[in-house]
């Protein structure tokens, strides 16, 4: 889940940190707002792409299916950014969860839903089987 393409540690040991720590390298991402719920972290960038590494466990990283992202080498570079929907696009991450407003001022949330946290109106699991994600991914109904 810290997106160095590794499962060590980092920052529990002396000179694993500043200029000795590695920047993450995802292609387009000049800007970044992190969050991170069941240790998920996802990443806004400029062009309100949302990319989602960690454990995929419950389907947090919402690309269809329960595998670990990050943990390997060239897992973080060959991230391919989430599937909110047809044309949309993310405008913010919420803090500490799964979740993301959207261009259409909808909210879509995926990932542990074991007791209907996501707002959908099921106890399903979202992202962490195919066809879960983009337009099968129901928005947070907000009267």
């Amino acid at each position: 889940q810290l997106g160095q393409e590794s499962t060590a540690n980092i920052g529990d040991q002396a000179l694993e940190m500043g200029v000795n720590l590695s920047k993450i390298n995802i292609p387009g991402v000049h800007k970044a707002v992190s969050q991170t719920y069941e240790q998920v972290t996802g990443i806004l960038n400029d062009s309100d792409d949302i990319y989602c590494f960690g454990n995929g466990v419950f389907g947090g990283v919402g690309n269809g299916a329960m595998d670990p992202i990050g943990d390997s080498a060239g897992e973080i570079t060959d991230l391919s950014p989430l599937d909110l929907g047809s044309g949309r696009s993310a405008k913010k991450l919420f803090p500490t969860t799964t979740c993301a407003e959207l261009d259409n001022h909808e909210v879509k949330c995926w990932g542990k839903n074991n007791s209907g946290q996501l707002g959908i109106g099921t106890a399903l699991n979202m992202g962490d089987n195919a066809g879960e994600m983009g337009d099968n991914l129901p928005p947070i109904e907000i009267h």
